[in-house]
């Protein structure tokens, strides 16, 4: 009877022991997760574009245009070539990018005035993406800077390159004339074609 009786005491006291516990745990939740969303919001009360902009070589002036495409890059190292190279490799992604939707525009347009065949926009679209990757050798460094990371004493390297619009349309003009799939390939059809897709872009 008394090991029993001391049993139920036991029971009774670990239950009351679990129910601490839990309750200790549940209000630790609640704590942890107010503080997570009181820290989001403080990290979010400015808008990305608004933080990129106060970054060297990420202002307005470097922004895509009809005249010129820009890409801006940052990158950060314990060397500073490499992280010249983590910024240029972002910065030239971006160009790249923006030169195929360009180009490919370009080419959707373009087939709407000369009706192209499914194989000649295939094949310019091919061409676009040439165009998007050699083009990259001719870009333009139009801003460079470096910082430091007070906290970890790395490099920051910030960049922006560009390249002209036009560069690009005569270099797209130039592959498409010698491309075999395009007989019958109008060149001032494209670029009437390519400046209504500016006109419409920017």
């Amino acid at each position: 009877v008394i090991n029993l009786g001391f049993n139920h005491q036991h029971q009774k006291f670990m239950s009351m022991k679990r129910i601490r516990i839990t309750f200790g745990l549940g209000v630790l939740s609640i704590l942890t997760l107010s503080a997570c969303k009181t820290q989001n919001k403080i990290v979010n009360t400015m808008p990305p574009k608004v933080l990129a902009a106060k970054l060297p070589c990420f202002s307005p002036a470097y922004q895509s245009n009809r005249d010129a495409l820009f890409g801006s890059g940052t990158g950060e190292s314990l060397d500073s070539k490499n992280a010249y190279r983590k910024a240029s490799l972002e910065s030239k992604s971006k160009i790249a990018a923006q030169i195929n939707y360009l180009l490919n525009r370009i080419v959707y347009a373009y087939d709407k005035k000369a009706h192209l065949s499914g194989e000649q926009i295939a094949s310019l679209r091919i061409v676009a993406g040439r165009i998007a990757n050699t083009q990259l050798n001719y870009l333009s460094t139009v801003c460079k800077r470096n910082n430091t990371n007070p906290e970890t004493g790395k490099t920051i390297s910030y960049l922006a390159n560009q390249i002209t619009v036009d560069q690009v349309i005569d270099a797209f003009d130039e592959m498409a004339e010698k491309d075999h799939a395009m007989i019958n390939y109008n060149s001032n059809e494209m670029r009437t074609a390519a400046a209504e897709v500016l006109k419409d872009s920017f």
